[in-house]
């Protein structure tokens, strides 16, 4: 792993933060196939990871097992590179 500085939009659009994330090295190549699959609360402990580099302020691990749930109208979908425990995307589509 090697540490890559990134540049993430906060709340505001004149709030920036630089944080630093753990990537993985990807040797030359072949790009990677990227699986999207639906959420399960098996994957709430990586998208944690992403929530917190995406926002000052994240969501807590029992709102997401909530709308995994209980909220029929949102759908989350995650992304996968190689690993297939590794989460490297989180949508959601709520109604």
């Amino acid at each position: 792993m090697y540490r890559a500085p990134i540049t993430v939009n906060r709340t505001t659009p004149n709030e920036r933060r630089s944080v630093r994330a753990d990537l993985e090295q990807r040797p030359p190549g072949q790009p990677q196939r990227l699986t999207i699959t639906r959420m399960t609360q098996a994957d709430i402990r990586p998208v944690m990871r992403i929530e917190a580099l995406s926002f000052t302020t994240s969501w807590p691990p029992s709102a997401f097992v909530s709308e995994l749930s209980d909220n029929k109208l949102a759908h989350y979908f995650i992304g996968r590179v190689g690993d297939p425990r590794a989460v490297v995307a989180v949508v959601d589509f709520g109604r």
